[in-house]
């Protein structure tokens, strides 16, 4: 709505003359985070990986097409982009909880994934190490499919147990 949408640019300039711009900021990332548009995309989260998972095991994980690396980037920058807003909303804060820690390492592993899955091509091995590789990459993958679905559906639970608590 556009007088809906006034009001609420005048609040955040208000907000903006009271705070600093780092809490400017997490106020934002709050809002954000706290919003039904950021819930139904972490429901998108959690479907897109289950369907990513079904693939990969359907598959056998064997000539994983250009689509399924483009929706493995996808996932994980989204999860990039989620992790991020909650360290800005939260601040030190974040550091604090064991849950938070193990979402970042999955973060870091799956981006560590994907980036040697695409320079994987391009290394010149003997047929066995590149089979070893293979193959690790592989076990790899479903662990850290695995281990980031666990991450977003700990995460989801939250955020529902946060909405019921402001309802």
């Amino acid at each position: 709505g556009g007088a809906g949408g006034g009001a609420h640019t005048r609040e955040l300039r208000r907000a903006e003359q009271r705070v600093g711009p780092l809490e400017m900021m997490r106020l934002v990332a709050n809002r954000v985070y706290f919003s039904k548009a950021y819930a139904v995309l972490y429901s998108c989260m959690v479907l897109l990986n289950v369907v990513m998972l079904v693939w990969l095991v359907w598959n056998g994980g064997n000539a994983l097409s250009a689509s399924f690396i483009a929706l493995e980037i996808m996932v994980t920058a989204l999860l990039a982009l989620e992790v991020l807003t909650r360290i800005v909303a939260q601040g030190t804060g974040y550091w604090r909880r064991v849950s938070n820690w193990f979402e970042f390492i999955v973060l870091v592993l799956c981006t560590a994934s994907i980036v040697m899955t695409s320079s994987h091509k391009s290394l010149s091995l003997s047929q066995e190490m590149d089979e070893l590789l293979s193959w690790a990459l592989l076990v790899t993958r479903y662990v850290l499919q695995g281990l980031r679905m666990l991450a977003l559906l700990r995460h989801r639970k939250r955020l529902r147990m946060l909405a019921l608590d402001q309802a």
